[in-house]
C-alpha cells in the first residue's frame, strides 16, 4: 500500500490542480481493526530497510475524498482471513478493484480510515525509487 499509494499522490500532485495528502494511519471495518498503526516516518527516514518491518495501511486524500488503491488486493489476498474478505464483500456489495468514497459515506458503512501521519513529497518519492528497485513498479508507468 505504502508504494502504490505514493505514486498515486505522485501522479495527482504531479498532473491535476488539487492538494493531495499521502497519508498511513488505521483501518477499521464494523468496529474490527483491519490494519493498526505503527509510524512509519522514523523507519523510512532511518535509510533502513522498513518493508518487513512495518505494520500499518497508506492511501491519499483530497479534502473529504479517500483513495485507496490497494485495500482489495490486501483484503482478497490468501493471506487474509476468510471473515474479513467476506466482511468486505459484504459492505461493498462484491465489487472491487480500489476504493475511492467520501470519508463520511464509507464512515456510515462502517469503513473508518483513521488518520495517523502525513507524508512529504520527499517521502513518496523514496517509497517510488524503492519500488522501482524492487520490482513492483516498471519505469513505463511513469
Amino acid at each position: 500500500c505504502l508504494y502504490i499509494s505514493a505514486l498515486l499522490f505522485a501522479q495527482i500532485n504531479d498532473n491535476l490542480r488539487v492538494t493531495p495528502r499521502f497519508v498511513t494511519g488505521s483501518l477499521a471495518l464494523n468496529n474490527r481493526l483491519i490494519f493498526s498503526h505503527d509510524p512509519i516516518l522514523p523507519a523510512l527516514r532511518s535509510g533502513h530497510d522498513f518493508s518487513a518491518l512495518w505494520n500499518g495501511h497508506a492511501w491519499v486524500e483530497i479534502k473529504n475524498l479517500i483513495f485507496d488503491p490497494s485495500v482489495f488486493l490486501t483484503i482478497y489476498s490468501p493471506s487474509t482471513p476468510q471473515d474479513i474478505q467476506n466482511k468486505f464483500e459484504k459492505t461493498f456489495k462484491g465489487k472491487f478493484s480500489y476504493l475511492i468514497g467520501e470519508r463520511d459515506k464509507l464512515e456510515k458503512l462502517g469503513v473508518v480510515y483513521k488518520t495517523y501521519e502525513h507524508l512529504s513529497n520527499d517521502d513518496a518519492n523514496i517509497l517510488i525509487n524503492c519500488g522501482f528497485r524492487a520490482g513492483f513498479f516498471d519505469k513505463n508507468i511513469c
